[in-house]
């Protein structure tokens, strides 16, 4: 008994599971994105970041032909992530909040606000790096997660 086994043989097997691989590979790749988003949540909340709910509510994951994509679309997250030079922020949002996180009252919340901002004009806002800290080995975790995907799918150890 024999067969014959040829170069053209496997790449016509191949071929045909190609694409059934590449589904299996996008769909652990989008399992991926939802453990960013999760890390991504987790990050901010450990950081006790400004306006906290707002930047954890803007994180989101979307599908992608090749996996997924995590993103962050509250306005004032590049600002939080990378920090600002110095600068006079508006006042209102910070009285707001003061009056929303601190119970102040309004004319409490003005003080505030003023104070926030002299500081942010003199200093600036400092770098939380949150998004980068949470993206930290992804890539490693994309890979176990394709690789597992695979050999499930191709019944391997």
């Amino acid at each position: 008994m024999r067969r014959q086994v040829t170069i053209a043989h496997w790449a016509h097997i191949i071929g045909n599971a190609a694409p059934q691989m590449k589904r299996v590979a996008v769909l652990a790749m989008r399992d991926v994105a939802k453990v960013l988003v999760a890390r991504v949540v987790q990050e901010i909340v450990v950081r006790g970041l400004p306006y906290t709910l707002a930047l954890q509510n803007s994180v989101r994951w979307r599908a992608t032909d090749g996996g997924g994509t995590v993103i962050v679309d509250a306005p004032h997250a590049p600002f939080i992530e990378h920090g600002t030079r110095p600068h006079r922020p508006p006042l209102q949002p910070l009285q707001e909040w003061a009056m929303r996180k601190l119970g102040a009252t309004e004319q409490e919340a003005r003080g505030i606000a003023w104070a926030i901002a002299d500081k942010q004009a003199m200093y600036g806002t400092p770098p939380h790096h949150f998004f980068a800290s949470a993206m930290a080995g992804s890539r490693e975790l994309a890979r176990a997660a394709v690789t597992k995907a695979l050999k499930t799918k191709l019944r391997l150890r």
